[in-house]
């Protein structure tokens, strides 16, 4: 299941047959989530558990000991995906934390709890007293603790086996401010495949026909676009390929481009974290462009594509020569990692790529790498 529009709800009367299908399913523990209704009758969690959920979210007849906490159903579309817990403050031991988090396991690698957690502590952000919202996990919980950190989290302190981390609750996520950039754009009707002849002519500065041909598309290739957009650039490519394939992080743009590219039979298009997402397949074509300044660990980030091509497959690459620490539109501003080519280059080669040419353009650096 790709990622649709991903969404949180409280538990609900509404909502009662689903919820009762997710929560009899989850395990009773796993990596310290625990649920006491696993394997519940029907009649027993409408009965039972469902209002004892909504009761705890309220603070009422809560078991000595407990704090209020509400529980939080995470849904792809109109299917629940996942389950959050969000404790309303701490206990006087802090050691249970304000979050936990389950994600059924067809559901996982596809950036489905790294949104789901950005969403609850957006949510939470006006219920919890503390500046900062606090988790714990197990030490062999990699997958949870990169969740974690994508959310603006650090590493607080330690147990024998486990990690306390510590998420900021008054500063938006930087992944929170990139979505609501370009989200905000499509809501202001910024679409750059609508724009007029001379804007595109200027775009293609960074990524014109220069850039598509150093890809050397043919259709028996595989090709996929980090960072796709709107699908500016993906117009052009997929009728140039076998498969295309597209990721992005702002549902809005991916909606738009899923308009966009309806005609072609051979996109598919995921709404969802490059770094996060768990890639079915390896492609022969990879390229990005514009979108490595939204990105922090290049290197880490690099190495995927790398281990993601087929051998012999092609790396395109364009980056910005602008140097400026933030997009700045009057009325919001998101911060950036601005790329220079030298650490590019280092990045390319650290990770096993063979450089074969670095094109300087009068906006751009492009690279084209071979695996």
């Amino acid at each position: 299941m790709e990622m649709n529009k991903l969404f949180i709800k409280p538990a609900n009367i509404e909502d009662s047959e689903k919820e009762w299908l997710f929560v009899a399913a989850m395990p009773e523990n796993e990596n310290g989530m625990t649920n006491k209704w696993h394997g519940v009758s029907r009649e027993k969690f409408i009965s039972e558990a469902l209002p004892r959920m909504i009761n705890n979210s309220k603070g009422i007849d809560l078991p000595e000991g407990f704090v209020p906490d509400t529980t939080l159903f995470l849904w792809n579309g109109d299917a629940i995906v996942g389950q959050f817990r969000l404790r309303h403050y701490l206990p006087e031991s802090m050691i249970p934390g304000h979050i936990g988090y389950f994600i059924a396991k067809e559901h996982r690698g596809k950036g489905f709890a790294t949104e789901g957690l950005r969403l609850t502590i957006k949510y939470g952000s006006t219920i919890i007293p503390e500046d900062e919202f606090y988790m714990r996990l197990n030490k062999d919980n990699p997958a949870s603790l990169r969740v974690m950190l994508k959310n603006g989290g650090k590493i607080f302190g330690e147990t024998e086996d486990k990690l306390i981390v510590k998420i900021p609750k008054k500063t938006a996520t930087y992944q929170t401010e990139v979505i609501n950039h370009y989200d905000t754009l499509i809501d202001e009707n910024n679409d750059p495949v609508n724009d007029p002849q001379p804007l595109k002519e200027y775009m293609d500065k960074w990524d014109g026909q220069l850039f598509i041909d150093k890809m050397q598309l043919d259709n028996n290739k595989t090709v996929l676009e980090i960072g796709v957009g709107t699908g500016r650039i993906a117009i052009r490519v997929a009728p140039l390929c076998k498969e295309f394939t597209g990721v992005d992080i702002s549902p809005k743009t991916i909606s738009r481009a899923k308009e966009h590219l309806s005609k072609n039979n051979n996109v598919n298009l995921i709404c969802g974290d490059f770094n996060e997402y768990d890639f079915e397949s390896k492609f022969d074509v990879i390229y990005s462009s514009l979108t490595f300044m939204h990105i922090e660990d290049k290197q880490s980030t690099i190495n995927k594509i790398y281990s993601l091509l087929n051998v012999g497959g092609r790396f395109v690459l364009s980056i910005d020569k602008n140097q400026d620490k933030y997009i700045d539109l009057g009325k919001r501003r998101v911060a950036v990692y601005p790329d220079n080519p030298k650490d590019t280059e280092n990045y390319l080669m650290n990770s096993g790529f063979e450089v074969n040419e670095i094109i300087e353009t009068e906006l751009a650096y492009i690279f084209v790498a071979k695996k």
